[in-house]
């Protein structure tokens, strides 16, 4: 995910988490980075047709007001799952 205002990640996040309840934020936001890239982890089980539109349409509708610029799916690498 990629904002333009770092402070709006824990509504960001509860906000994922109404769809999804066993969101995680993984990746916090770094002050030396503009905008900030952070991530939120979204667990396999969670993976079902019906709740990632939902979550998506979410997110879309509120971008602004989070201050969300851009937001991305990606499937975790088995570095990261080790690390983790």
């Amino acid at each position: 995910m990629i904002s333009e205002d770092n402070s709006k990640c824990t509504e960001t996040l509860e906000l994922v988490q109404r769809t999804v309840t066993s969101a995680k934020m993984t990746d916090l936001p770094t002050v030396t980075t503009t905008p900030y890239e952070w991530s939120i982890f979204l667990p396999i089980e969670s993976a079902s047709p019906k709740i990632f539109p939902e979550m998506f349409k979410d997110l879309e509708g509120n971008k602004a007001s989070l201050g969300v610029l851009s937001v991305a799916l990606s499937q975790s690498t088995l570095d990261e799952v080790f690390i983790r």
